[in-house]
């Protein structure tokens, strides 16, 4: 094949050179860029200094403590003051399982030492 016949086969009617035809088609060769996170707007307002401070003031209350954890924990309140209360249960029961097995370990010892 020859520079003339080359150069015809690149060249249309109007004299505008073009591609050969395998780079003609309209491949896509970069993956379309994702788009970007839309950050959703929180539902509600994260608890203020004196919501925190009102709740921990009411975490000092004995029995109240106990009943408003679970309120919290499994109500339909704040988003924020309810896994606050279901972590404060699970560490609340892994504490009471570490002292029932130190209690057991305790007791048994004594038993050991009074057995003599």
């Amino acid at each position: 094949m020859d520079y003339n016949s080359n150069n015809q086969y690149n060249q249309n009617q109007q004299g505008q050179y073009k591609q050969p035809y395998a780079y003609q088609q309209n491949y896509q060769y970069q993956q379309p860029y994702p788009q970007p996170y839309q950050y959703q707007q929180q539902a509600e307002a994260p608890l203020t200094v004196g919501q925190w401070v009102g709740t921990l003031l009411l975490m000092l209350i004995p029995v109240v403590n106990t009943v408003m954890l679970f309120v919290w924990a499994f109500g339909n309140g704040h988003k924020d003051r309810s896994n606050f209360a279901k972590a404060e249960l699970i560490i609340s029961l892994i504490l009471v399982a570490i002292s029932i097995v130190l209690t057991m370990l305790g007791v048994s010892f004594f038993r050991y030492l009074y057995s003599f």
